[in-house]
C-alpha cells in the first residue's frame, strides 16, 4: 500500500467516526457508544506502525466532542455530565 492509500484509509476511518458522533446529545448511552467505537478503531491498529498516529487522532476527536458537549451544557442545550478524558 502506498502512502496515499495507507493514510487515506486511516483518515477516512477516523473521519467517519468523527462524523458519526459530531452531533450527539451527550447522554450516557451516547458517550458509551463513542468510547466503544473509539476503542474499536484504536484496537484495529494495535501492533501496527500507525498505532500512535491513530491513537492521537482519535484522542483529538474525543477532546473535540467533549469540548462541544461542554459548550452545549454551558448553554443549556445538553443534559450530559460529559466524559473525563484526563487520567487520574
Amino acid at each position: 500500500m502506498n502512502f496515499k492509500e495507507e493514510y487515506f484509509s486511516l483518515w477516512s476511518e477516523v473521519w467517519q467516526f468523527h462524523k458519526e458522533f459530531a452531533d450527539i446529545n451527550g447522554t450516557d448511552d451516547e458517550w458509551q457508544k463513542v468510547v466503544d467505537s473509539a476503542e474499536e478503531i484504536v484496537k484495529r491498529y494495535e501492533g501496527k506502525s500507525k498505532f500512535e498516529f491513530v491513537k492521537s487522532l482519535v484522542l483529538a476527536i474525543l477532546n473535540e466532542l467533549e469540548r462541544r458537549d461542554r459548550e452545549k451544557r454551558e448553554n443549556g442545550q445538553s443534559s450530559s455530565k460529559g466524559i473525563n478524558l484526563k487520567k487520574e
